[in-house]
């Protein structure tokens, strides 16, 4: 573990010091928080937004301002808070695209609007939300659609694979 969390704080270059202003914790606490409200099994577009708005900023006050560092526990804590701010901004983007392209309720969610909640629009049913890094972006990611891929593949039977292997039927 030392080793990993030495490169980690090389990589960092003055995010890690005892005067910055974040502590790892506290920032985990509010990521947990604002997955929990806008992210959970009941979403609804305007929470999705503020949601990535808060993130994004506590994102880049983390570029600015640095970890508030003091041991090697602080330093794990720094780690952790920052993989899971980034997740949980992946994820809110990748949300927001699919309420934005029209997604309704489905097995994972229920989509609120005005008060009720919007059916499943089937025909994203055949389309991919792939959402990847992108520091140029507003709040830190790109999500586009792609195609799903049809695969053509027939499993053999069971005994196929049983008289291929030695077997006797």
């Amino acid at each position: 573990i030392e080793s990993a969390l030495q490169r980690w704080s090389s990589r960092c270059d003055g995010k890690l010091n005892p005067d910055g202003k974040l502590n790892p914790q506290e920032i985990i606490s509010i990521v947990r928080n604002t997955m929990d409200k806008s992210a959970g099994i009941i979403r609804k577009k305007s929470k999705v937004i503020g949601a990535m708005d808060t993130l994004t900023e506590l994102y880049k006050q983390i570029q600015s301002d640095g970890w508030h560092i003091e041991t090697n526990s602080d330093l794990l804590y720094a780690h952790r808070a920052e993989n899971l701010l980034i997740t949980a901004l992946a994820y809110l983007h990748n949300i927001f695209s699919y309420i934005d392209a029209g997604g309704g309720s489905r097995g994972s969610a229920l989509i609120e609007k005005d008060a009720s909640y919007l059916p499943e629009n089937r025909s994203l049913r055949n389309i991919i939300f792939r959402t990847r890094f992108d520091s140029k972006q507003r709040n830190l990611f790109r999500t586009e659609q792609i195609p799903v891929r049809t695969v053509e593949y027939k499993s053999p039977s069971f005994e196929d694979i049983y008289i291929k292997y030695g077997g006797k039927l």
